[in-house]
């Protein structure tokens, strides 16, 4: 029963570790893309898609100040990425 404690504490603490460096890596590329945003801005850049030029809306920029695509190619970018993570599964 020593060896299953010890198993199991192992796997818990796996699982813990993976969870708290996928937390980190999420929270250092919204970082990254905030300091992005911020370079746009100096750049007199801010607000336009990276893909389309397009303006990207004002309330898109509200609840994610750092978007780098307007709202139809962060969309058809997921599409994309969903299409090929499918296929890998």
């Amino acid at each position: 029963s020593d060896d299953l404690a010890d198993e199991a504490d192992l796997a818990n603490n796996q699982v813990s570790q993976q969870v708290s460096f996928s937390i980190r890596e999420k929270e250092m590329n919204k970082l990254r893309r905030i300091d992005n945003a911020l370079a746009r801005i100096e750049d007199g850049n801010y607000g336009y898609c990276l893909e389309s030029g397009e303006e990207i809306e004002e309330k898109r920029l509200e609840t994610q100040p750092w978007a780098e695509f307007c709202i139809e190619v962060a969309e058809e970018r997921e599409r994309e990425f969903n299409q090929r993570f499918h296929r890998r599964a």
